[in-house]
C-alpha cells in the first residue's frame, strides 16, 4: 500500500509515512503577471522534457551496433534521458495547471516541485558517481606513473 504524500512535506526520506492535506478555501491564487511567468516556464520545461525524451529514444538506437560498452552506454543514456524527460513533462503539466485552473495553485506548484526534486536528486547521484569515478581514475593514473 502506498502512503499518501503531502505537498508540504520537506523530508528527504521517501519511505516515511505522510498524510495528505487537501487545499483549503484560502489556497493562494497567483495573479496574471505571475501566471505569465509560470506559463513561460511550463513551455520551456515541456520543450526540454520532450527533447530529452526524443534524445533518449535516439540513444536507444545505439544498441543496434557496436561493442558491449557502446550498447550499455546507449541503454543507460537513453533510460536516463527518457526518465528525466518524463519527469520534466509531468512537472510542466502541473505548472500549466497553475495557469489554467483556479483554487489549487499551491497544490499544483508543489506537485511540480516533487517532480523537479526527482530530477535534481538523480543529477546529484550522477554527479557524485562521476566524481568518484574520476577520483579513482586519477589515483590509478598516479599509481601507474610511479
Amino acid at each position: 500500500m502506498q502512503n499518501a504524500r503531502s505537498w508540504n512535506d520537506t523530508s528527504d526520506d521517501e519511505s516515511a509515512p505522510r498524510t495528505q492535506q487537501s487545499p483549503g478555501p484560502t489556497d493562494y491564487e497567483f495573479d496574471s503577471n505571475q501566471n505569465s511567468i509560470f506559463s513561460g516556464l511550463a513551455s520551456a520545461m515541456r520543450f526540454v522534457g520532450t527533447t530529452s525524451i526524443v534524445l533518449g529514444l535516439v540513444f536507444f538506437l545505439g544498441v543496434l551496433g557496436g561493442d558491449v560498452f557502446k550498447i550499455i552506454s546507449a541503454l543507460v543514456q537513453g533510460a536516463l534521458s527518457l526518465v528525466v524527460g518524463l519527469w520534466l513533462r509531468k512537472a510542466a503539466s502541473s505548472i500549466d495547471h497553475i495557469v489554467t485552473t483556479e483554487g489549487n495553485d499551491v497544490s499544483n506548484l508543489m506537485a511540480a516541485m516533487v517532480e523537479l526534486r526527482k530530477v535534481y536528486r538523480l543529477q546529484r547521484v550522477l554527479i557524485i558517481v562521476a566524481l568518484a569515478i574520476m577520483a579513482v581514475a586519477f589515483v590509478a593514473v598516479l599509481a601507474a606513473t610511479k
